[in-house]
Formats: structure tokens, C-alpha cells, sequence
């Protein structure tokens, strides 16, 4: 009897902390506390030809310093 009581108030406690979670999240939405993650458009820029190479050490066509001046700049600036 004494551990069907324990038993039952362990359950009680973890709907009621499960809850209460949940509800916080609701909360937290509709008061704007959580935004949804930012969508990105995809840009398509048309090249003449493919990039010889995406080494930075070794380009030399104007295709492959175009290129990397697109994915380079944005991680040092």
C-alpha cells in the first residue's frame, strides 16, 4: 500500500512537471520570446565556365577568384 502511494505520487509529479514545461513553451511563443529560424533565398550567380580550383593559394582564373570572393569574404568580414 505505502509503495502504491509512492508510486502514484512520482506519476502525479511528473505529469504535473511535464505540464508545466509545456505550457511554458506556449507561453513563450505567444509572446513572441521564440522566433522561428530565418529562412535564406539561395542566389544563383551563372559563371562563364567551372573554377579550376577552390584552393585559395593556387587561383589564378578569374572564374575561381570569383568564386572564393563569395565564400571567403563572408567568413572574415
Amino acid at each position: 500500500m505505502e509503495m502504491e502511494k509512492k508510486n502514484l505520487a512520482i506519476i502525479i509529479l511528473a505529469v504535473v512537471l511535464a505540464a508545466s514545461g509545456v505550457g511554458n513553451v506556449m507561453m513563450a511563443v505567444m509572446l513572441g520570446l521564440i522566433k522561428p529560424i530565418p529562412t535564406f533565398e539561395v542566389v544563383k550567380i551563372a559563371a562563364v565556365s567551372n573554377p579550376v580550383t577552390m584552393d585559395p593559394c593556387d587561383t589564378w582564373d578569374g572564374v575561381s577568384n570569383d568564386m572564393l570572393r563569395q565564400v571567403v569574404e563572408p567568413l572574415i568580414a
